[in-house]
């Protein structure tokens, strides 16, 4: 893991786990490596946040949400928030961003959030 978060590249999208202990500053250094990784940035984005984040302020959401804008990875990222707290959280952040919303989910479970980008549990399209 590095800090408190990992990248995993599977078959046909990015794995992002989060650590309940993440910082802000390491949530946004995964922002800046989920952009500059090599043929990922148009690649479906599945990401798994813990039951619960602590220490992150509505500041700290709005420029969360100002650098995932401004470093324009494309394709889609569903988001995996399991308790209430961090579902809410991570809506705030999906609302707060001003590009295209269809590109952001958020769900309770991962199998929601694969079916959402269209994958299947081992990563590759439905129907591929």
């Amino acid at each position: 893991m590095d800090g408190n978060y990992r990248l995993i590249q599977k078959d046909g999208y990015l794995r992002i786990v989060v650590s309940p202990s993440i910082t802000v500053a390491e949530f946004l250094e995964v922002y800046r490596e989920v952009a500059k990784a090599d043929g990922v940035s148009h690649q479906p984005r599945l990401y798994l946040l813990p039951e619960r984040i602590e220490g992150f302020e509505r500041e700290d959401l709005q420029e969360i949400a100002a650098l995932g804008e401004s470093l324009h990875v494309a394709g889609p990222a569903a988001i995996v928030a399991p308790s209430d707290f961090v579902y809410g959280i991570a809506r705030q952040v999906t609302l707060i961003r001003p590009d295209d919303p269809d590109r952001f989910g958020v769900f309770r479970s991962e199998a929601e959030a694969l079916a959402w980008l269209g994958l299947t549990s081992g990563g590759r399209r439905d129907g591929e």
